[in-house]
């Protein structure tokens, strides 16, 4: 959590340091000059002696047990084939991917004409992120025996914000999972990119930041 004028910025980064020592937590931080605030605030303040508030680590991304592995350098041995490639792959075999848009929407293609692989992604974009367009719709709140309106022109988490809700937030944008919120009730209209084709399916979890509801009325365990 980074300290800020308007409240405190919830944000999360990669680890990239040894994983054998537990001791120290490495990120790296790309300033953004005319992102949200959060790296410009780190990159300008996170000084020598500076205490910060940590969560974690957390694993969104974590790798399930495969019998081979596979390393293709792009630099010395071109573009990889994907659909060449895939084609050799059973129901034995992980796909684990995170990297340019392009790759990621390639390999769910791929992946969504019935192969039998499995498919695991990380993004850190989301392609659509429309959460304020659509129709309004009503959220009831199962636990606290509420319910509110969101419009047209805002999101479900910007609402319940608003309404004095302690809702756990970061990206915002649909891609860090940080707002998932279980569904009691009704169809979502999916916008997120973290659920599997699979999942958004099964209509039972949603991201509140950008995903809307597709019946008049949604009711979330909330």
């Amino acid at each position: 959590m980074l300290p800020a004028d308007e409240g405190d910025l919830v944000r999360q980064y990669s680890l990239c340091g040894k994983p054998c020592d537990a001791d120290v937590w490495r990120i790296v931080v790309h300033r953004e000059a005319h992102g949200r605030g959060g790296s410009a605030w780190l990159c300008d303040n996170a000084n020598v002696g500076r205490r910060l508030r940590a969560r974690g680590p957390h694993n969104h991304f974590p790798f399930v047990p495969s019998p081979r592995m596979t390393l293709h350098a792009s630099g010395d041995q071109g573009r990889f084939d994907l659909a060449s490639w895939t084609k050799s792959l059973g129901a034995a075999d992980a796909v684990f991917a995170c990297g340019p848009l392009r790759l990621l929407d390639d390999l769910e293609v791929l992946h969504e004409r019935g192969s039998p692989w499995r498919l695991h992604i990380e993004r850190f974009e989301n392609p659509d992120v429309t959460a304020r367009n659509g129709n309004a719709f009503e959220v009831v709140l199962d636990r606290s025996g509420r319910s509110v309106r969101v419009g047209t022109g805002e999101s479900i988490l910007d609402v319940l914000l608003r309404e004095g809700f302690d809702i756990d937030c970061s990206c915002r944008e649909g891609v860090c999972g940080t707002c998932e919120q279980r569904i009691l009730q009704g169809v979502p209209d999916h916008r997120d990119a973290v659920l599997t084709a699979e999942e958004r399916r099964q209509g039972t979890h949603m991201m509140i930041c950008v995903s809307r509801s597709s019946t008049p009325s949604i009711t979330l365990d909330l």
